[in-house]
Parts: structure tokens; C-alpha cells; sequence
């Protein structure tokens, strides 16, 4: 049997010999069976302390983990290798215009329309610079990455991410447990867990994988605040020291005693996020939260919408979508069904509804009568 330290060690020496970040699921390979994605996740968080003050340091990503060099000594390492001013070949300037007018695509969308294939090479000299991002994968034979996301200067700096779990019929009250809100007399607290199967779980360690801190509103916060800082160690023991570890912001407009370490009070739920927007920093997730993601809707806040929708229907219960949220198209970037039959989807925000028209140009006498009796309905 593999001892945590040795196993520690392992993964210690395959992301230092990595050069592309590596998630907790791709990792498991290393052991054989032997140590459980669980298990990985601990070991990366330990193996991250005990990184912590050197000038390399092991750090999550959207992506997976991997090691990298503390910004501060970057400006030192230029100085080996000094960067002359780039000079871009015609593939690279095809691809990035393509990226800049069908965003989000794929290698595969970009090679479609090229007529060539698409270089590694290229891909990493737009991610070099900043100028495009992978913003997920498409859930097709080989699950190509969506990277090329163009980065407009004009955007704003955080994005905000509903992460949310509802039934076929939109109810998202409750998940976790018949205690967590029985208000409004919910009888079916704890609807997730006879569902959750691995493929969940890993689109969940996808979920809290990138840097990010946590919005709440003031109920899910009093229940995260319950539970999450007394959850280290135990079987949640990854989200635990994850959840403990970032900021959370609490939309409220009451008095709020803040008991969980790093908490900060939204008095005004809509000006805050969206001041939030302007400034660096990772990415805000919600969870739970139904007043809080209505006032983001309303308001025109939300970039991403993760779903993880369950084969169920609740009836009664709080629901994610109100008649108050402003209309907006969302473009589906990754999907993927789960044998539970938990349908995992994330959209991206792709501008205003656009409508068509299906009716007979011009409309028949029975289409026009038809009109008319709806006006005198009303």
C-alpha cells in the first residue's frame, strides 16, 4: 500500500516534469487505482503549503494544476532570455482574426475554415500574450478545448458565474439537505445526493478548479458558514480548504454577523458586483443564492451560466429564473450528460435575443381574425 508521503512525492516530481497543467482525475492514473481523486485533491493542497514562500509555487487553475514561477522574480528571468519585439506570420494573424469574428471555436472550427491545419505553436503565441483564453471543451469525440476566447480591453476584469443545481422544472431549494431551507413548507431538502455519480463530481472539481471567490446571498451564506469551516478533513476535505481559503461575499442588506474568515458584506447587491466586475481579480461563483442571482439577471451581471440540471421534478420550491431577468442569449460552450442522468451545461453570454418569423407572408384571413381576437383578449 502507497503511503501518503511517497504518494505526495509522485505527484510532486509529475507536475514538476508537466509543462501543461494537470486536473486531479488526470492524476489518479499515476497510482494505479491505489489513491482516489479525494485522496490526490488533499495531497495537492499539502503539497501547495508546503510550497508556499519559494520562489516557485504550485498553484490550481482552471485547468489543472501546475508549478510556476511567483511573478515577482519574472522581470529577473527576462533578463536571460530578452523578449525582442514579436513579429507574427501570416498563420498566426488568420487565426487570430477568425478567433476575433467566431468566438468561442475550437482548433477543429478554425482548421474548417483555414483550409490547414492549426500549429500548437500558434494557439501558445495568442495564450502568450494574453489574447485569447481556453473557456472550456466541447463535448464531442475527443473533447477539443473552446480556447480561443478574444480578450477585449473593453470587458470586464471578473467574471461572474452562476453555479447552479435545479430540477427539470428549474426548483434549486434545498439541494443538500432536508434541513438546509424547509421555508414555504419544501418537503424534498436533500434531492441532489441520491444522483450524484463521478462524472458530477469531476464537473464539479472543474467548477472550483480556477481561481475564484464565492458570492452569496445571505441565507446560503448562513448555511456555508454552518458547515464549510467545520467540514476540513472530512470527506468534502478539498471544497472545505478551498471555501475556507477565498473571500466570500455576502449580499445583505441586514445587519450580518460574518463568522467565516475572509467574508465581506455587498450592501447593495447589483452596484457592488458590478464594481467588482471592474477590478483584477478571479472569477465570482455563485451557489444557492436564488434572491442574489435574480438581482444579477435583472441587473445584466451574469457572463457564464454553469447548469447542472437533474432528472427530477420538485413542483413548489424556489426557482433560478423569475419573470424579472432581463432577456439575454446565451451560447451553450461544453456539455456532458452523466449516467445518473445529471445533464452538466455552460453558457456564455452571446449578446441580445434575436427573433425570426415563421408566419405566411402575407398572412391568411383566418391568421388575421385569429390577431384580432387575441387584441380584444388582451
Amino acid at each position: 500500500m502507497l503511503n501518503p508521503l511517497d504518494a505526495k512525492r509522485i505527484l510532486e516530481a509529475a507536475l514538476l516534469a508537466s509543462q501543461e497543467p494537470v486536473n486531479p482525475t488526470e492524476l489518479k492514473r499515476l497510482f494505479d487505482g491505489e489513491v482516489g481523486v479525494d485522496a490526490i485533491r488533499k495531497l495537492l493542497a499539502e503539497l501547495a503549503d508546503d510550497w508556499k514562500g519559494r520562489a516557485v509555487e504550485l498553484v490550481s487553475l482552471s485547468s489543472g494544476w501546475r508549478f510556476q514561477t511567483r511573478p515577482e522574480f519574472q522581470p529577473y528571468l527576462e533578463r536571460l532570455n530578452p523578449e525582442r519585439a514579436p513579429r507574427y506570420s501570416r498563420a498566426v494573424m488568420e487565426t487570430l482574426a477568425i478567433i476575433a469574428y467566431r468566438q468561442p471555436v475550437t482548433r477543429g472550427d478554425i482548421e474548417d475554415v483555414r483550409g490547414v491545419g492549426v500549429s500548437s505553436q500558434i494557439i501558445q503565441a495568442l495564450e502568450s500574450r494574453g489574447w485569447i483564453d481556453v473557456v472550456g471543451h466541447r463535448e464531442t469525440p475527443g473533447r477539443p478545448a473552446i480556447e480561443p476566447q478574444f480578450q477585449s480591453e473593453n470587458e470586464p476584469m471578473r467574471r461572474v458565474i452562476i453555479g447552479a443545481f435545479v430540477s427539470l422544472d428549474g426548483v434549486m431549494q434545498a439541494p443538500g439537505g432536508p434541513q438546509e431551507d424547509p421555508t414555504g413548507g419544501f418537503s424534498y431538502g436533500g434531492w441532489v445526493a441520491p444522483l450524484v455519480d463521478e462524472v458530477f463530481g469531476e464537473e464539479i472539481d472543474k467548477l472550483f478548479s480556477q481561481p475564484f471567490d464565492l458570492l452569496l446571498g445571505r441565507k446560503t451564506y448562513e448555511i456555508f458558514a454552518a458547515h464549510w469551516p467545520f467540514a476540513e478533513g472530512g470527506a468534502d476535505d478539498f471544497i472545505a480548504r478551498t471555501f475556507n481559503s477565498i473571500t466570500k461575499y455576502v449580499a445583505t442588506r441586514k445587519g450580518l454577523d460574518l463568522t467565516w474568515k475572509g467574508s465581506v458584506a455587498l450592501q447593495d447587491a447589483a452596484q457592488d458586483v458590478a464594481k467588482l466586475k471592474q477590478k483584477d481579480g478571479p472569477a465570482l461563483i455563485t451557489q444557492g443564492s436564488t434572491d442574489l442571482i435574480r438581482t444579477l439577471l435583472m441587473n445584466e451581471l451574469v457572463d457564464e451560466i454553469r447548469l447542472f440540471t437533474f432528472p427530477i421534478v420538485l413542483g413548489k420550491g424556489k426557482k433560478l429564473f423569475s419573470d424579472a431577468a432581463k432577456a439575454a442569449a446565451f451560447k451553450l460552450t461544453a456539455s456532458r450528460v452523466s449516467p445518473n442522468g445529471i445533464v452538466i451545461a455552460q453558457y456564455v453570454r452571446d449578446g441580445a435575443v434575436k427573433t425570426g418569423n415563421f408566419a405566411m407572408d402575407p398572412p391568411q384571413p383566418a391568421e388575421l381574425a385569429r390577431r384580432e381576437k387575441m387584441q380584444r383578449e388582451g
